[in-house]
């Protein structure tokens, strides 16, 4: 674990990647989101277990470990994909069935789980319904996360499916949903106080700040995944960007000439020229992003 978490700290991951908890493994930790593990089990174990257990002098048993670790890799990725094909689907059931094989092999007294067994028929769950986000509930997972954090005073409410096996006796709403409802009313009628109402925020700006950065949520992983697709669902192809952290540049000689030919290629023509005289000339003048996020 000391190798991996200082592996953790020298690993810059892009912006659209869920940072994990540094002391993920530990009790003080507690539990991790399927994401967090998503990503430990997908970028840092591979780093870590490729650097300690892939030298020509590592012994035997790990290089088989390590090599049965990354057939989990693999599958797991790829069903993840977000578009996938029949050949892919192929890919997936030769990387889990050859985990599995010798996951046996490798650790004689481990158990053969109900999920291990639910992961060689996921080929046939891709083959009928397509990519794995169309199907898979981590939106819900979401809300059931959100809601187990929260203090019920072992008031666990009363189900709709209760309230019909009640058959005519006396039963009250909830007292937790009612909660929730109101919490939720009382939220939404204070953003938009703070946010509509300049003369309210400008009296409370500190805590203003500080509500609406409390309020920032990590929009990665899973989250935003599906946010991606809304977008595509529903065809809003707006995007909104900081003109402020654009800079005037001009394109390198060796860059205008590859510009060009890609142009061509993309569109199918050759209109394209770094000249003019022979098609329409692409300036050299260019706008820099240097940094952005998703």
């Amino acid at each position: 674990m000391e190798a991996i978490w200082a592996d953790m700290a020298r690993t810059q991951l892009p912006s659209w990647v869920t940072d994990v908890p540094r002391n993920w493994g530990t009790a003080a930790r507690g539990k991790l989101s399927a994401n967090n593990w998503r990503v430990i089990c997908t970028v840092h174990l591979p780093i870590t277990l490729i650097r300690l257990w892939g030298g020509d002098d590592t012994p035997e048993d790990r290089k088989y470990k390590l090599q049965n670790f990354m057939d989990l890799v693999c599958a797991v990725q790829i069903a993840n994909l977000r578009s996938i094909s029949k050949k892919d689907i192929e890919l997936y059931e030769y990387y889990i069935q050859h985990y599995l094989t010798d996951f046996k092999t490798l650790y004689k007294s481990a158990k053969v789980k109900p999920i291990h067994h639910a992961a060689l028929h996921y080929g046939d769950i891709l083959r009928g319904f397509g990519p794995a986000h169309t199907h898979g509930a981590a939106f819900y997972e979401r809300y059931i996360h959100s809601m187990q954090g929260e203090n019920h005073n072992m008031k666990l409410g009363l189900s709709f499916i209760y309230q019909i096996i009640a058959l005519g006796s006396h039963v009250t709403t909830g007292e937790l949903e009612l909660t929730f409802m109101r919490s939720s009313a009382r939220e939404a009628k204070l953003q938009a106080l703070l946010f509509d109402r300049s003369e309210v925020r400008e009296r409370v700006g500190e805590l203003a700040k500080t509500y609406g950065a409390f309020l920032a949520e990590d929009s990665r992983g899973t989250r935003l995944a599906h946010m991606i697709d809304t977008a595509h669902l529903t065809q809003q192809p707006d995007f909104a960007f900081d003109e402020t952290c654009l800079r005037d540049a001009t394109l390198p000689d060796a860059i205008l000439p590859l510009l060009v030919q890609f142009l061509n290629q993309k569109y199918r023509t050759t209109i394209y020229s770094t000249d003019g005289f022979h098609g329409m000339s692409v300036s050299p003048r260019a706008k820099f992003l240097d940094k952005f996020s998703l």
